[in-house]
């Protein structure tokens, strides 16, 4: 078992399994089978992607992840994208969720019940609109802002659909 190393001390958490793999995701949603069920509340998802064609492509997000299938999604164009699954052992529970940012720069993330002080936040997300340039570069630019648990982003133009996992740890 890998045990992970984080925010400068052991926090008690393991790799119980690891599944990755490569596909193609065209417009529409890409449902990949896992090879072992996974706990998929206690599961976190990375993605790397490259967009296939500069300017005729959105960018492939996350759709859903169940015990035994990962669902990634766009809604145009083609992107290549890597994907890892890692089943944790040793933490309280990943709370996932989406948020959909159209002319706001801030949208809040329902944290109640949530213990932030032993969490930290992933995000991912994928573009509706087609990639082309700086503004829509600036559309991706996004974080979590812990101060006052909302996703924020530069600018507030073109839709960004932004799917969260909080890793709440023990």
């Amino acid at each position: 078992m890998i045990e992970l190393l984080l925010m400068g001390g052991k926090m008690g958490a393991s790799i119980k399994s690891m599944q990755r793999g490569n596909a193609t995701v065209n417009a529409g949603t890409l449902n990949i089978p896992l090879s072992t069920p996974v706990n998929a509340s206690k599961s976190v998802v990375l993605l790397n992607r490259a967009v296939v064609n500069n300017g005729t492509d959105s960018l492939a997000g996350i759709s859903g992840l169940t015990s035994s299938a990962l669902s990634l999604s766009i809604s145009a164009g083609a992107n290549t994208v890597d994907w890892t699954v890692v089943e944790l052992a040793g933490v309280k529970a990943v709370h996932k969720g989406t948020v959909t940012m159209t002319t706001n720069i801030s949208s809040p993330v329902n944290v109640a019940g949530i213990d932030m002080s032993k969490s930290f936040v992933l995000l991912n997300y994928g573009a509706d609109t087609v990639v082309t340039g700086t503004s829509d570069i600036q559309v991706l630019a996004t974080y979590f802002d812990y101060s006052d648990n909302t996703i924020k982003r530069k600018w507030n133009g073109g839709t960004l659909v932004v799917y969260y996992q909080i890793i709440e740890f023990i």
